[in-house]
């Protein structure tokens, strides 16, 4: 009885050293690519975090629901749970996956108020018509937006993420940290930009009536406003714009802003 005690409590042990070694000790699975498609029940959800390198597509529909297509032997790895009213999609722990078909999610709800993007994947949202909504986009993470409205839209990007949006908006709000890269399409009425550090946004193709720029370090912001434009610039960032606002700026540095001639 000893001895049986003793191996069910190393087994124990060892399967709890497993679990908490996540990124130390990872088993490599391989996809047999075979091409299947998982539709999942789901609960409802008005959030939605996105943790590893999948290709998630987020659209706006009745019902909620969510669709894993991929490599038949890998999908049973893929983990889409809730967590108070938050659809988290990532693997599981302990494993990387190598698939040979991309992991494809389709993701539905009728609802959707936050983002956030945090490993090296790939997020779609289209079709979407919202009263506001957050993204938060890090890492080696891309984000994409297209056809889309909201009414009142904070977008945060830290760490080298990329991000394409496209929309029409009221009151836009772009606050980038460090080396990224954001491109801006669409109209807005109201927009605020804010790069600290090195990186890129480009809103030249942003069509906005007040625009107010705050550059921090040795960014470059390209943007738009036909109505007001405001800058401030600490460090050696440099701000092109269109459009004939009437211009406000301080400048703080060897930073610049001048009218956009071409790229």
């Amino acid at each position: 009885m000893g001895k049986f005690l003793r191996n069910i409590t190393c087994f124990l042990f060892g399967a709890l050293l497993f679990i908490s070694c996540e990124g130390i000790i990872n088993l490599d699975l391989f996809g047999d690519g075979i091409l299947t498609e998982n539709v999942r029940e789901i609960g409802t959800f008005r959030e939605v975090e996105v943790l590893n390198d999948f290709v998630v597509t987020i659209i706006q529909g009745e019902q909620w629901g969510v669709t894993v297509t991929g490599d038949a032997n890998l999908i049973p790895y893929v983990v889409t749970e809730i967590e108070n009213s938050r659809l988290i999609i990532r693997r599981r722990n302990n494993f990387n996956l190598h698939p040979v078909n991309a992991i494809n999610i389709l993701v539905s709800t009728p609802v959707l108020s936050s983002i956030d993007n945090n490993g090296n994947g790939k997020v779609i949202l289209s079709e979407f018509n919202l009263p506001r909504l957050r993204i938060n986009n890090t890492g080696g993470s891309f984000i994409e937006t297209d056809s889309i409205a909201v009414d009142d839209f904070n977008y945060i990007s830290e760490s080298g993420a990329r991000a394409m949006l496209k929309g029409e908006f009221g009151n836009f709000i772009v606050r980038q940290i460090g080396s990224g890269e954001t491109l801006l399409k669409g109209k807005v009425d109201t927009l605020r930009l804010v790069q600290e550090g090195s990186g890129i946004i480009d809103g030249i193709h942003l069509e906005a009536n007040s625009t107010r720029v705050y550059l921090y370090g040795s960014g470059l912001i390209y943007c738009h406003a036909d109505e007001l434009l405001n800058v401030v610039i600490n460090g050696s960032g440099r701000v092109f714009y269109t459009g004939d606002p009437q211009l406000s700026q301080s400048i703080q540095g060897d930073g610049i802003i001048q009218r956009f001639m071409s790229y």
